[in-house]
């Protein structure tokens, strides 16, 4: 049954793909595809735009231009980066699916809950919209719900565990340089270790330790060019987390001028990102799972899920 989930949400995310009819019409898409133009593997990396991240480009960049080498196609153009990022963010939204689908698995140990789920989050719109875009929120997504796939996997573990920490790192690192938001995700994941080895201080330290080096040794690598030109990339992003206090700063914000913080998104989300059923269905699943689910022994795990979901809100 998984496997018809998987097949229908790759269907909704792949299907009209050619939506502008290759006008390139999505700022944010048509912006990251001139950025992937500039990068040639092994000669020229530097992308000289950090308002998004570099591993999206770089990835982008490394298929188009290995299949080019490899296969002879002529993917590695203007035109080829544009479908190719498109099915990337298919491919990756899907990759969240089954995300969802392991963690109701992991949470509810119930085959119909982890099904229901992963539909739930295949036939969401909200996804199925921003997939048909090379944009960085469905690789930021599939990060999100991977870390939080691989925290709870490392709460239920026993013993501390080397590799989970560094596949947590991984995925933290993935995230920031995907999109520097993804910066969140370091006192969630962090959090996680000190609560698990609470009563064990010297443990807590030596896998922070791990952690960080080894968050800041993949950011470093996914991303080297923020680090030579830091002073670039500090003025790219604080200009970034300005537009997001002051809708005046450019002229496609102007149409955020006199929205509410944090109700204009909600409010969005319930009409247009899930639509008003789909939403009060969703609402009240996080209020059952409050209610019903505040005293059991997973309480560490769903705190976990709906704590850092607000916390990215």
């Amino acid at each position: 049954m998984i496997i018809c989930i998987l097949l229908l949400a790759l269907i909704l995310r792949l299907f009209g793909i050619e939506w502008d009819g290759g006008y390139h019409l999505h700022p944010d898409e048509r912006m990251l595809v001139m950025v992937a133009q500039r990068i040639t593997f092994f000669s020229q990396l530097d992308p000289q735009f950090f308002n998004y991240g570099s591993l999206p480009v770089y990835l982008l960049s490394g298929i188009t231009q290995a299949a080019d080498a490899f296969f002879h196609t002529n993917l590695a153009t203007y035109g080829g980066q544009l479908y190719v990022g498109r099915i990337l963010s298919a491919l990756f939204d899907t990759g969240s699916v089954i995300l969802v689908y392991l963690i109701a698995q992991r949470l509810w140990k119930n085959q119909q809950v982890a099904l229901w789920g992963s539909l739930a989050y295949a036939i969401a719109v909200f996804p199925i919209q921003n997939s048909h875009f090379f944009v960085v929120d469905p690789l930021l997504t599939f990060f999100f719900i991977a870390l939080l796939h691989q925290l709870i996997t490392y709460l239920q573990e026993k013993r501390p565990n080397v590799t989970s920490i560094i596949c947590i790192a991984i995925i933290c690192a993935a995230a920031i340089t995907t999109k520097f938001t993804g910066i969140l995700f370091v006192p969630i994941a962090g959090i996680v270790i000190i609560y698990k080895h609470w009563e064990n201080m010297g443990s807590i330290l030596t896998l922070l330790l791990l952690f960080g080096l080894t968050n800041v040794g993949l950011c470093l690598l996914f991303m080297p060019y923020a680090f030579i030109h830091l002073p670039q990339f500090i003025s790219d992003i604080s200009l970034q987390l300005r537009m997001n206090n002051n809708a005046y700063i450019f002229p496609y914000t102007l149409q955020y001028v006199g929205t509410t913080a944090y109700w204009y998104p909600l409010k969005n989300i319930v009409l247009w990102g899930l639509g008003p059923v789909y939403a009060l269905l969703a609402f009240y699943g996080i209020a059952h799972t409050i209610r019903h689910h505040a005293k059991d022994h997973h309480r560490i795990l769903h705190l976990l899920i709906l704590g850092s979901a607000f916390l990215y809100f």
